[in-house]
């Protein structure tokens, strides 16, 4: 039983390499020559197993915003409310009606566990909105090293910055973060 299984996969690999047309690309480079024939072989395949080879994909339009705030100076504070703020003066005409959520996370120096999103704070927003206003849940821990990603058809992540846990602020964090959110509001970081 494990013999035919074998033979017959094998079978299906020598007539995909050899029954595969190829072609003479004269000058193209490497790497255009293996696309173009894994290409062919892929056109070929479809052909053998009966796929339709002319469905059109849809054009998609892929748009990444820059992220304006936070910034690697914000400091927040678990359980408040803030506004998340990115550029979006470059976004298609196409994209005008693109929908997006944002996520927050954390990237610790050693890249352990990736962007470690694991909180979402926002979704549902326009993304030609420029904005998103989010409350920061209460049972954060203190890190300096929280990201947060605005999601639509593609991510964006921010730059990496603090956010203090909840009770843990003094008078001087409250006052500098404060100084700090007007300055970033009126444009002057």
């Amino acid at each position: 039983m494990h013999f035919s299984t074998i033979l017959l996969s094998a079978s299906l690999l020598i007539s995909s390499v050899v029954g595969a047309p190829m072609a003479s690309f004269g000058g193209a480079s490497e790497a255009e020559t293996m696309l173009k024939r894994q290409y062919e072989a892929t056109q070929w395949d479809n052909i053998m197993l009966g796929r339709d080879t002319m469905v059109e994909l849809e054009k998609r339009i892929v748009y990444n915003p820059h992220i304006t705030s936070p910034t690697s100076n914000t400091v927040w504070t678990a359980g408040e409310t803030v506004t998340v703020t990115w550029d979006a003066s470059d976004l298609p005409q196409e994209a005008e009606n693109y929908t997006g959520h944002i996520k927050l996370g954390f990237l610790p120096a050693n890249g352990e566990g990736g962007y470690n999103l694991k909180w979402q704070l926002a979704e549902g927003f326009l993304i030609r909105d420029e904005e998103a206003t989010i409350t920061l849940p209460a049972d954060l821990k203190s890190r300096n090293d929280y990201i947060v990603v605005v999601m639509g058809d593609s991510g964006n992540k921010s730059q990496k910055f603090t956010i203090k846990a909840k009770g843990q602020e003094s008078l001087k964090d409250i006052i500098d973060a404060k100084i700090e959110a007007a300055f970033e509001k009126a444009g002057m970081q």
